[in-house]
This record gives structure tokens, sequence and C-alpha cells, in this order.
């Protein structure tokens, strides 16, 4: 059990030191490639609003104008080929983004393992705190008898129902000096 919570415990320090690396990473590579999208709808824009400067003899109504704009710009081979290539920048972007999140996750899940992993080994520390072995080689859990219990418990004496006395409360005073 123990090589297994030390290897536990490598694990999630590695996963640790790892992922908030591999999050920069794939946030700055999220961030250039929406450079380039937001450059190629840019590139797209201006070439559609060139087409517009001329928009009132594109036809006679608004209807007939964006029609023809729309007939243009499929036969205008820049064009398309640019929009071609901001439709793969934006799938790929979304891909970026799906990774990037999913590391994030990761590294969540990999906090709340750590959390549950020191839960774990306080337990553990603090259940193998009081084990002792008497003369006969049994486990001793440490259980104290009420006698023991009584002789411990400040505010219990020969004299008292277990509310504290003037003399107990003088007593606490002394031990915490006021």
């Amino acid at each position: 059990m123990q090589e297994e919570l030390i290897r536990t415990y490598k694990e999630i320090m590695e996963s640790l030191a790892a992922l908030p690396n591999e999050i920069y990473e794939r946030q700055m590579k999220i961030n250039a490639v929406q450079q380039q999208a937001d450059s190629l709808q840019a590139d797209m824009d201006n070439r559609e609003a060139g087409y517009k400067l001329e928009w009132k003899e594109l036809g006679s109504n608004d209807t007939i104008r964006k029609a023809r704009l729309t007939e243009i710009l499929d036969n205008d081979d820049i064009y398309q080929r640019t929009l071609r290539e901001l439709q793969k920048v934006q799938r790929s972007l979304t891909t970026m983004q799906n990774d990037l999140d999913r590391r994030q996750k990761m590294f969540s899940a990999v906090c709340y393992q750590a959390r549950l992993h020191s839960s774990l080994l306080t337990f553990l520390g603090n259940s193998m705190e009081g084990v002792k072995t008497n003369a006969l080689g049994e486990v001793d859990f440490g259980m104290k008898t009420a006698r023991a219990y009584q002789e411990r418990n400040i505010t219990s004496g020969p004299s008292s129902n277990g509310t504290p006395t003037a003399a107990n409360l003088n007593d606490m005073a002394d031990l915490l000096g006021f």
C-alpha cells in the first residue's frame, strides 16, 4: 500500500507540474490562430466592401442588390479561397479550444485528486497515531476508560457534576496565563 500511495503522489505531482505549461502553450497557439482568423475575416470584409462601393449599380432595390452581390462573391476566386481558408482555420480553432478545455478540466481533476490524496494521507496518519501494542502483543487502540477520561477532564473532580467550578475556572485561567 505504501508503494501505491507514493506512486499516486508522484503521478499527481508530475501532472501538477506539466499541465499548467501545456495549458499556457495551447492558449498561445489559440491566440495565434485567432489572429489569423481575424485577418482572413478582415480580408473578406474588405473585398466585400469594395463591391459595395458600387451598390447603386448592382440593382434597383435591396433584394436585387443583395442577390447580385452574393452572385459576384460566389464567382470571386480570391474571396472563395479566403472563405475556405477561414472555414478551415475556424475548424482548427474549435478543435484547439476543445483540447484546451479538456486540459483545464484535467487540471481541475488533478487538483481535486491531490486534495483527496492529501485527506487520505492525513486520515491514515491520524488513525495510526494512537495504535500501540500491549505486553501480550495485542493492538491497543488507545481507548480511554471513563475513569481515565474523567481524570483528564479539567471540569471534573470528585465533587463535580461536569460543570466548571470557580476553582476549575481559576485553574484554567492560570493555564492560559490570565
